[in-house]
């Protein structure tokens, strides 16, 4: 219907002949609309210079932020890297104090061990020896609980190295030696820890003495003064060295 309403139109403006006609635009509208014109192209082209200055910058800040994504991805990186660096270390950690601990554990096994093979032989030992380590051997008898387990080694170290060097020695020595409720000093020439031969004084006793889980058993044997007198003058240095002919004993200790 729309089709034959502009036909009909046509054909009726055609019919009308010379008598029909259109009026030209006058200058000024024509001026007008070319201003109009120009100007929406003037529009045209501003808008589409904002737009390509906006496009731009909205371009520019589309790579800033991938920028900082990239950087936000690499520090995540680094720091599931840094933290997983931290965990393999505090799981070494760890493993370290659980292996140390368990050391330490031995090292307490071990120096108990020492000890109680230690202390009774304490009697065995010879009063020169004792009195030489009576700290550490005080240390030893009476434990106290704030002693390191350091303090506890070097107190056995030291004690075990004075009865090393006491004996692979000759070592003289005075003792006051109880005789019937009297008490004389002698003087003592110790074979290392294996035996001892004591002369008092005047030389109206001597003997020899062996270690015994109790202490030093001490047996008289005045016969053998001149010769214990002559050794330990030897020891001394007192006369000019010689073979002492001194008699060895068993051991009593058990």
């Amino acid at each position: 219907m729309i089709i034959k309403s502009k036909i009909t139109i046509v054909l009726l403006l055609l019919c009308a002949g010379p008598s029909f006609s259109i009026a030209s635009p006058s200058p000024e509208e024509t001026r007008e609309k070319l201003s109009e014109w120009l100007q929406l192209q003037k529009t045209i082209s501003a808008e589409a210079a904002n737009w390509q200055a906006e496009r731009n910058r909205l371009s520019q800040l589309n790579s800033i932020r991938k920028q900082e994504m990239n950087k936000l991805d690499e520090l995540l990186a680094h720091s599931e890297s840094a933290r997983n660096l931290q965990t393999e270390k505090q799981e070494e950690l760890n493993r370290s104090v659980t292996a140390l601990e368990a050391q330490r554990e031995q090292l307490i096994a071990s120096i108990a061990a020492l000890e109680n093979q230690l202390i009774p032989l304490v009697d065995f030992l010879p009063p020169p020896l004792q009195k030489k380590c009576a700290v550490p051997l005080g240390r030893l008898l009476q434990p106290d609980a704030a002693n390191t387990l350091q303090d506890r080694y070097r107190d056995v170290f030291e004690v075990l190295t004075e009865i090393a060097e006491f004996n692979q020695t000759i070592t003289t020595d005075t003792y006051l030696l109880e005789r019937n409720g009297q008490r004389t000093e002698v003087d003592v020439l110790y074979l290392g820890l294996s035996q001892a031969w004591y002369i008092n004084r005047n030389g109206t006793d001597a003997g020899y003495a062996l270690p015994t889980s109790k202490g030093w058993n001490w047996i008289s044997d005045p016969e053998s003064a001149p010769a214990i007198r002559n050794a330990i003058q030897i020891a001394e240095k007192q006369v000019v060295p010689d073979f002492a002919a001194l008699t060895i004993h068993p051991s009593e200790a058990k």
